[in-house]
């Protein structure tokens, strides 16, 4: 339903999941040599600067990678 108007490629959804998963600016082809926000209006551009202003997946895995800080043996308890 959401999808038919639209090519993947320019669909709102995918542009969402772009960014939930961390794509970076730098790496997005321009569309029709605009900003990929440029090809929306309204409120599925707000929609879209919302979710790039949102901790992404790949931000999310790194923090629980990263190994647990290292504690002072000098705390008291």
């Amino acid at each position: 339903e959401y999808l038919s108007p639209a090519s993947g490629f320019q669909s709102l959804q995918f542009r969402l999941l772009e960014n939930k998963i961390g794509v970076l600016q730098s790496l997005r082809v321009p569309y029709n040599r605009r900003h990929y926000r440029g090809n929306f209006r309204g409120e599925d551009n707000e929609l879209l600067l919302k979710s790039e202003q949102e901790q992404t997946l790949l931000q999310l895995v790194e923090v629980g990678a990263a190994p647990p800080p290292k504690y002072s043996s000098n705390l008291l308890l």
